[in-house]
C-alpha cells in the first residue's frame, strides 16, 4: 500500500487516507451493534439496572438456583437464640433459592431462605456482594425467608466468631446462587393459580363459646375462657398461590406463596436443624417425571399456627403430616392445565423506607406493667395480670421496653416489585393475614404474593382486630401502634398502583 500510495502521489494518499478512516468508522460501529461473546449490552450488568422507560420487548426470562447454608456438622453444637438452646443434630439441608427475572433489558434477584429472619444489615451487606459479583444493582435484589424456626439465622450467634464466620460462608453462597440462576436465565411464559388449604392453617386466637378470647397456656386462668372452644377468632387466609414459569427446554419454575407460620418443629424436635415444611413440600414436588423446581414464599403469617388448639378440631397433628399434606396438595395443583397464562412484561421494583408510629402508653399502663413485674410471688402476679388483664407476661415487659426507648417511630424498608400480570410486596415484618388479604383484594395485578420477613425482622405487626378484640402475644410483643399495620396496607397499594400506571 505504501509503495501503490508513493506511486500514485499526493491524490491517492487523500483516497488511501479517506478509506481508512471509513474502514475504521465501520470497525467502531459494528462493535457498538454487536457484543462480544463476553458482553451483553442490553443486561442489567451493562444497563446500571435501570427500569428503562421504553415498551416492553416481549423478551422475558427466568433462571433458578439453590444453595445448601445448613451449618456444617463441624459447626456444631448451634446456639439457636438468646436462651442458649443448642442444636447438635442435622436433619436436612437448610436452603437459599434464588429465582432471577430478566425482562430483556434489566434482572431482578428473588431469594427465599429456610432461616426464622434476616437482619436489615444482614440482608444489605449480601446485596453489596452480589452487585460486586455480577453488576445486578442491588436495589434489584429482595431477600425473604421462610420463618422457619427449626432453621439457622445467616449469621448467628450474632457478635460472635462463630456467627461471623457462618455469615461469611452464606454470603458466598447465596453470591454462587446469583451466578447460576443468571447463568440459567431462559425464555419463559407465566401461569398462574390458587388451592385451598382447607383445615391446615389455624388464627392462632380462638374465641370460647362464652365469648372470652385467649391462647396461651401462660394465660392466667381468670383470663381464660369457662365453656368450650366454638372456633378461631377471625378467619384464616386459607389460598395458596402458585406461579409456574414454564421455560423452553429446562424444567419448570414454581413460586409458592402461602399464609402459614413455619414454627411447629422447633416444639417437635428442639435440638435439630430441619427445614420444617419445606423438606416435605421439596420431596413431595421434587425428582418426579414433571420435574418442577420449587421456590416458597412465606406470606402473612403474623397470627397463624398449624395446628389447632383442639383435638377435634386437629386436622393435621404435627408439621410433617402438614408438609405432606401440603406437598402433595402443590403437585396436585402445579400441572400447566389446571393453571391460567398471564401476561409477562417489564420489571418494575421500587422501594420505600415508611416511619411507622411506635406504641407509647401512658403513664397508668406502664406503672401497672412495672408493678406486675415487680411482682416475684407466682400467685400474686397472676392476679395482677388478671386485674390489669395482661394476657400474658410478654405484655408488661414489652410495655416497660418500648416505653424506654426515645424512638417514636420505627423505619420500615418496604419493597414492590411487578412484570405483567404479577406482583409482589416484601415487608419487613410478621404481616397479619387479615392485612395480607386487603392488599391481595386491592391489587391491581392479576397475582399478588405477600412476602414477609424480607429484608428485615421487625417482629409482628398486628392488623387493628387483633389489639381491639383478641390480643395475644403477637399485640404483647409488638413495638407498632395501633392502626399502623392498615397504613402499611395503603403504602403498598399506592406503590403497586403506581407500578400499573407505567406499564
Amino acid at each position: 500500500m505504501i509503495f501503490f500510495a508513493n506511486r500514485k502521489g499526493n491524490t491517492m494518499k487523500k483516497i488511501l487516507c479517506l478509506l481508512l478512516a471509513l474502514l475504521m468508522l465501520t470497525s467502531i460501529v459494528s462493535c457498538n451493534q454487536t457484543p462480544n461473546n463476553n458482553e451483553d449490552t442490553t443486561s442489567p450488568e451493562a444497563t446500571g439496572g435501570k427500569v428503562d422507560a421504553e415498551k416492553y420487548d416481549g423478551v422475558f426470562k427466568v433462571g433458578y438456583a439453590t444453595v445448601d447454608i445448613s451449618y456444617t456438622e463441624d459447626e456444631l453444637p448451634y446456639t439457636r437464640n438468646e436462651e442458649g438452646e443448642k442444636i447438635t443434630t442435622i436433619q436436612d439441608p437448610i436452603y437459599a433459592t434464588c429465582v432471577a427475572v430478566n425482562d430483556g433489558k434489566n434482572t431482578v434477584l428473588i431469594y427465599t431462605l429456610d432461616v426464622q429472619n434476616i437482619r436489615f444489615e444482614d440482608s444489605e451487606s449480601f446485596k453489596s456482594r452480589i452487585q460486586i459479583a455480577t453488576k445486578v444493582p442491588a436495589a434489584n435484589i429482595i431477600f425473604s425467608t421462610t420463618h422457619n424456626h427449626s432453621g439457622p439465622h445467616p449469621t448467628a450467634p450474632y457478635g460472635t466468631p462463630a456467627g461471623a464466620k457462618h455469615g461469611t460462608a452464606v454470603a458466598n453462597k447465596v453470591v454462587e446462587a446469583a451466578k447460576a440462576a443468571i447463568a440459567d436465565l431462559t425464555d419463559a411464559e407465566i401461569y398462574y393459580g390458587t388451592a385451598k388449604t382447607t383445615g391446615m392453617a389455624w388464627v392462632r386466637r380462638w374465641v370460647h363459646e362464652d365469648g372470652v378470647t385467649y391462647s396461651n397456656t401462660s394465660t392466667p386462668k381468670g383470663l381464660q375462657g369457662n365453656t368450650p372452644v366454638a372456633g378461631p377468632a377471625s378467619e384464616a387466609d386459607d389460598t395458596l398461590q402458585m406461579v409456574r414459569f414454564v421455560r423452553k427446554d429446562k424444567a419448570d419454575v414454581l413460586m409458592v406463596n402461602w399464609q402459614a407460620h413455619l414454627a411447629s418443629a422447633v416444639n417437635a424436635k428442639p435440638t435439630t436443624l430441619t427445614s420444617d415444611l419445606m423438606y416435605y413440600i421439596r420431596d413431595a414436588v421434587l425428582g418426579k417425571e414433571d420435574e418442577v423446581l420449587i421456590a416458597y414464599f412465606a406470606g402473612a403469617s403474623g397470627n397463624i399456627n398449624l395446628t389447632a388448639p383442639t383435638q377435634e378440631l386437629r386436622q393435621y397433628r404435627n408439621y410433617q403430616e402438614i408438609g405432606k399434606a401440603l406437598g402433595k396438595l402443590i403437585y396436585d395443583s402445579m400441572g400447566v392445565e389446571k393453571l391460567t397464562k398471564i401476561e409477562a412484561g417489564k420489571i418494575t421494583i421500587s422501594h420505600k423506607t415508611y416511619k411507622a408510629e411506635m406504641w407509647k402508653d401512658s403513664e397508668e399502663r406502664i406503672a401497672q406493667a412495672k408493678e406486675t413485674i415487680a411482682e416475684k410471688d407466682k400467685k400474686k402476679q397472676e392476679a395482677l395480670q388478671v386485674k390489669y388483664n395482661f394476657n400474658t407476661m410478654y405484655a408488661p415487659r414489652k410495655i416497660v421496653s418500648r416505653n424506654s426507648s426515645k424512638a417514636t417511630t420505627i423505619d420500615c424498608f418496604l419493597s414492590a416489585l411487578s412484570f405483567g400480570d404479577f406482583a409482589l410486596v416484601a415487608a419487613p415484618y410478621e404481616m397479619h393475614d387479615t392485612n395480607g388479604m386487603q392488599i391481595k383484594e386491592g391489587s391491581p395485578y392479576k397475582a399478588t404474593f405477600i412476602l414477609t420477613n424480607a429484608d428485615g425482622a421487625l417482629a409482628y405487626l398486628p392488623s387493628i382486630e387483633a389489639y381491639t378484640t383478641y390480643g395475644g402475644y403477637e399485640v404483647d410483643n409488638t413495638d407498632f401502634a395501633p392502626g399502623e399495620g392498615e397504613k402499611l396496607v395503603e403504602v403498598y397499594l399506592d406503590m403497586l398502583k403506581k407500578h400499573r400506571e407505567k406499564q
